[in-house]
């Protein structure tokens, strides 16, 4: 098996996939730490590239996601936990579709790693034991009714 293709850190949580403009292409990559086949072709009937994903044994896991930009092409897909985002950027501002000819110069994919925001438990207001003890949430919640 080759070694996944390196794909180049733009800041610690956004990774620019290697794309050459002009040509159908596929390799493995590595995103989030597991290895992926992805593979790119240019669909001419809807003057478009697509994006089929397959893991390392090339077993489908998904197939045809048009590269569009202004979103997250793996939203729809969260219960693959892929735990991060693809997402399709032109280089020179604008939200056209990348072309045949612009796909890894102007059209760009970059992979998001999800980063959760840290949890930070602050005082609520009127709370005089802090931080709450185990019999304090015990009696709070004794106090809670359902519906």
């Amino acid at each position: 098996m080759v070694a996944p293709l390196q794909i180049t850190a733009v800041n610690a949580n956004a990774f620019l996939l290697p794309l050459t403009p002009s040509q159908n292409q596929e390799f493995d990559v590595s995103l989030n730490g597991v290895t992926y086949h992805l593979i790119f072709k240019w669909n001419k009937l809807s003057a478009a590239w697509d994006l089929d994903i397959q893991d390392v044994q090339r077993n489908k896991i998904l197939s045809g996601i048009p590269l569009v930009t202004g979103c997250d092409l793996l939203e729809q897909y969260s219960y693959l936990k892929i735990n991060g985002a693809l997402v399709v950027q032109n280089s020179d501002g604008s939200f056209n579709v990348p072309t045949f000819a612009n796909l890894g110069s102007i059209g760009n994919l970059y992979f998001l790693v999800y980063v959760a925001p840290p949890v930070v438990a602050t005082k609520p207001a009127g709370v005089t034991n802090w931080p709450l003890s185990a019999t304090s949430i015990a009696t709070a919640a004794a106090g809670v009714r359902g519906p």
